[in-house]
């Protein structure tokens, strides 16, 4: 192929862009700052466990454990509990606190996570870790919940053969030999009888009178009976080795029956015991459904009057469980649901509202954890953050994770020289918890605002074209934005982008911060 001709105007123009190009890479890498260490001042992330000391149990909480731990200690009761309230509100924390307070008494309470087995055959499964939490020793000097014959069917999980010896009749055998025995005598006797006929003789009758006869006789019955005797004994009554094979749990029946083996064996010390099922609101409505049919039909069958209690509690969100139920069925009614809660739960407990003073303070004390200076020192993380997360302690945990983990980052790019102010970190904490908190809420709305590089909050032009599409979460954005409006966020593109561009440090060095 031949190759294109070049006038000398392309060539100069050839040579001065690769000039161009080295020159501008020479600067790029003069000007580029060298990646520095991050300084490792101390953090700490919050971990998202129930807390299991009471000293740091709040908003009511120990209260509504006291409560219960009435309830379940009564006599007579035999309940499925409710314990009602929204997702991190603090219905796991409640439960662990109770188990605690019940193993003072000696009261097993069983804790399955309806979640965490979500798919797996739910009888099983729930058989399989009661049998573990009450077999473990996690209490102490009070454990001991079962007694020590007890043991879990290996079925559960396994098919089982069992070997036993079993004596086998073998009656054909018998007749056989029978027949045999007489085949042989009977010639003998006829072989005498003819003897004698030839003789002229009663030779039967004269050797059976004969004193040799007669010990004959004796001989012959003598070993014919113990002859038989033993080849009755080591052929037709032989003990032999059967196998009889069992095949897994699979029959409702059989898991009942297993339910039911466990509550026998509880030891003496357990006057009753307590089972929840944990996260019911956070597996599909279908599940819930099975859950709840399993606890009436399968697991409240299997006791009796003279058994121990049984009692059942049940940590939920009230309204996502009546969502369950009308997913799974399209033609249930309002009215419907209410009755078919009211049938299932004999009584239940409501976690209160929280105050915000609360949950400011709870906030605060959160922050205070991560190990921050700068955490604890500013006064508006606590108050903004109850302003998007105002009835959820477990939110606001999850919100401190994410702060600590984007300030980490911010500090990291400030150090590195991506910002103009070194400090940027340091100063715009309330601005990047303001936009992290936006950005968690609302993230489909604050995606819409990064796409078309609008960096303004409050600008009109853009927020009438988000109105005008009705963005169903869009009057909820925007009331939190007037809500935190006292943390300006002058431009949202240094948090987007977790640096400034060559412009933007210039007008950073002659106005001010961003």
């Amino acid at each position: 192929m031949m190759s294109e001709i070049k006038t000398p105007k392309q060539h100069l123009k050839d040579i001065f862009n690769s000039v161009s190009a080295l020159l501008s890479s020479i600067f790029a890498k003069k000007n580029e700052p060298a990646a520095k260490a991050i300084n490792t001042s101390p953090f700490h992330f919050l971990p998202e466990r129930p807390e299991t000391e009471y000293a740091d149990v709040k908003f009511g909480h120990r209260e509504i454990t006291e409560i219960l731990k009435l309830m379940v200690c009564e006599p007579n009761s035999s309940l499925t509990i409710g314990l009602f309230g929204t997702w991190g509100s603090g219905k796991s924390t409640i439960v662990a606190n109770l188990r605690n307070e019940l193993q003072k008494a000696t009261i097993p309470l069983i804790i399955f996570d309806v979640w965490k087995h979500d798919g797996d055959s739910l009888r099983r499964t729930f058989l399989a870790e009661m049998d573990r939490q009450l077999s473990d020793e996690p209490f102490g000097e009070a454990a001991g919940y079962v007694t020590k014959e007890y043991e879990l069917t290996k079925r559960l999980y396994q098919s089982e053969t069992k070997s036993s010896e079993k004596p086998v009749f073998k009656f054909a055998k018998l007749l056989l030999q029978a027949f045999a025995m007489t085949l042989f005598f009977v010639p003998s006797i006829f072989i005498l009888w003819l003897i004698g006929r030839f003789l002229n003789v009663d030779l039967l009758k004269e050797v059976a009178e004969s004193t040799f006869g007669k010990s004959l006789g004796a001989l012959f019955l003598t070993m014919l009976t113990g002859g038989f005797l033993y080849r009755f004994f080591d052929t037709f009554i032989k003990s032999e080795k059967v196998e009889e094979k069992k095949e897994k749990l699979q029959d409702p029946h059989e898991f009942e029956e297993e339910f039911k083996n466990i509550l026998k064996n509880l030891s003496d010390r357990v006057t009753r015991i307590v089972i929840s099922f944990d996260n019911m609101d956070r597996i599909s409505g279908e599940q819930a459904l099975k859950v709840m049919a399993t606890i009436k039909t399968f697991l409240e069958t299997g006791f009796s009057k003279e058994a121990k209690p049984v009692l059942f509690l049940i940590p939920c969100d009230a309204d996502a469980l009546r969502e369950h139920i009308l997913s799974t069925s399209k033609t249930a009614s309002r009215d419907y649901i209410e009755e078919y809660l009211r049938k299932f739960f004999h009584t239940g407990i409501w976690i209160p509202d929280f105050y915000d003073e609360e949950l400011e303070n709870f906030a605060l004390a959160k922050l205070q954890a991560t190990k921050i200076d700068e955490f604890t020192a500013n006064p508006y993380l606590a108050w903004l953050i109850i302003k998007a997360f105002n009835r959820n302690p477990r939110q606001i945990i999850q919100f401190i994770n994410i702060l600590v983990a984007n300030y980490l980052l911010m500090k990291g790019f400030c150090e590195n020289g991506h910002f103009h102010d070194v400090e940027f970190y340091k100063r715009n904490l309330p601005q990047l918890a303001r936009y992290l908190l936006l950005k968690q809420r609302f993230p489909h709305i604050m995606e819409l605002y990064r796409e078309n590089f609008v960096y303004d909050l409050d600008d009109r032009n853009f927020n009438t074209r988000l109105e005008e599409t009705k963005i169903e979460s869009y009057k909820d954005f925007r009331l939190l934005v007037i809500k935190t409006q006292d943390i300006q966020i002058i431009s949202l593109e240094p948090f987007f982008k977790f640096r400034h561009s060559a412009d933007e440090q210039l007008l950073t060095a002659e106005h001010g911060i961003l």
